[in-house]
């Protein structure tokens, strides 16, 4: 479904939500590389997945950071 950004002009954004599970999935979603992808602040980004999964993704930093869905980052 279409997300609104924040800018100087509005922006709507089609966010590929299964392309999105598939990815949260496998681990290999990163934040800042998708965003790039489809042309939307990252932070914009970050709170549309948060909208979207709620409570279901956990974010992480570093080198083996991303997105993951909770039940995957307790089995760490």
């Amino acid at each position: 479904f279409p997300v609104t950004i924040r800018r100087s002009v509005e922006q709507t954004v089609n966010i590929n939500w299964s392309e999105i599970d598939t990815l949260i999935s496998e681990r290999k979603l990163k934040l800042a590389e998708y965003a790039k992808g489809i042309n939307m602040p990252v932070n914009d980004f970050r709170q549309a997945v948060v909208s979207h999964y709620g409570n279901r993704v956990t974010f992480r930093r570093g080198r083996g950071g991303g997105v993951m869905f909770n039940d995957q980052a307790s089995n760490e």
